[in-house]
């Protein structure tokens, strides 16, 4: 059975807390939750790794690319046991939920390869947050799956997000090959051109 939940049409939402916002007042709970999420890690002796989308606008400016509407972080397999006693935290903006199916790493489980979220209590968007654990071949992997040779993980390096502290993958040029191939890092995506340090819309 599927653990969380999204608002039907918003795959983006929780379906407990969703209320569909503007661009720039989602972007702006996203912030929030990783600023949270960050510091709730630092004190957990978790780091925190950025991947995917997010990984991209790191490499670019450490900034949410404009045309990204979530944050993808991961936690690796030495720290799952730390992370997951952070079930239940919850104040007065934000919520974290573990999937009780995190144990089961089996691929096929297609309901449940989020392994924890961190969700904003006042609109519904959250930050998926999926574990990384090692396989015999010297890999990790996850349940969506991605693979990732041990050595382009680790030692993982420590920098900044939207000014929060988070890890990058030692070798994340090649993460980001493996997965969206080799043109990933030029600086044009559709609409967008990256120049003077910042994303601008061509004209």
């Amino acid at each position: 059975m599927k653990f969380f939940t999204e608002m039907k049409g918003h795959a983006h939402y929780d379906k407990k807390y969703g209320k569909l916002v503007e661009k720039d007042v989602l972007i702006s709970e996203l912030k929030m939750l990783l600023r949270k999420l960050s510091i709730l890690c630092k004190d957990s002796d978790v780091k925190l790794m950025i991947m995917h989308g997010t990984l991209i606008g790191w490499h670019f400016n450490k900034k949410i690319l404009p045309y990204d509407d979530d944050i993808d972080v991961c936690v690796l397999e030495d720290d799952v046991l730390k992370f997951i006693k952070m079930d239940g935290y919850e104040d007065e903006d934000s919520i974290i939920k573990i999937n009780p199916n995190f144990a089961n790493r089996n691929p096929n489980d297609r309901d449940n390869v989020i392994d924890a979220r961190i969700i904003s209590k006042n609109c519904g968007v959250f930050i998926d947050i999926t574990f990384l654990t090692g396989v015999v071949d010297n890999h990790y992997t996850c349940k969506s799956p991605h693979y990732y040779m041990k050595n382009m993980i680790i030692p993982l390096k420590k920098d900044n997000f939207e000014d929060c502290e988070i890890y990058v993958p030692n070798q994340y040029k090649y993460c980001l090959y493996q997965e969206y191939g080799k043109n990933v890092l030029k600086p044009e995506y559709k609409k967008w051109i990256f120049k003077n340090d910042i994303w601008v819309k061509k004209t």
